[in-house]
């Protein structure tokens, strides 16, 4: 980057959220227990949400309101397969990017489950809610 840009004075693409990760819990980010992603409005993140509550849970899980949950480490591959398959989607890679760029300010703490809704009463659109500790 040259001298222009020295490396120390440039700020990570997560440096926004996770200063608004920090608010929350009381200025103390180490405290945070979980991250909302909602009003997915994508073509791409619903359907894989979708097809992975379909896929663990089974297909009559697609009504509002019904909460399917995948865990990181899970005995059932599907199930693991799928938290993962959520966290590449173009709505959730910004929050394992604000975890990897701010661990050593965030304790080390890691996702450990995805709480997914197809859609909630006041909202068709899916809700994801990562949970840390």
């Amino acid at each position: 980057m040259g001298d222009k840009f020295p490396p120390a004075d440039l700020l990570y693409h997560s440096e926004l959220p996770s200063q608004r990760w920090k608010v929350e819990p009381g200025g103390d980010s180490t405290k945070l227990k979980y991250v909302v992603v909602a009003q997915i409005q994508n073509r791409d993140t619903p359907n894989v949400i979708n097809n992975a509550r379909a896929l663990v849970a089974g297909p009559s899980t697609q009504t509002a309101n019904h909460e399917v949950t995948f865990m990181a480490v899970s005995q059932n591959d599907a199930e693991q397969q799928a938290f993962y398959a959520l966290a590449g989607t173009e709505n959730c890679k910004f929050v394992f990017r604000v975890l990897a760029d701010h661990h050593i300010e965030l304790n080390g703490l890691k996702f450990v489950a995805v709480h997914t809704w197809a859609g909630l009463e006041a909202s068709a659109d899916p809700v994801l809610i990562w949970e840390l500790t």
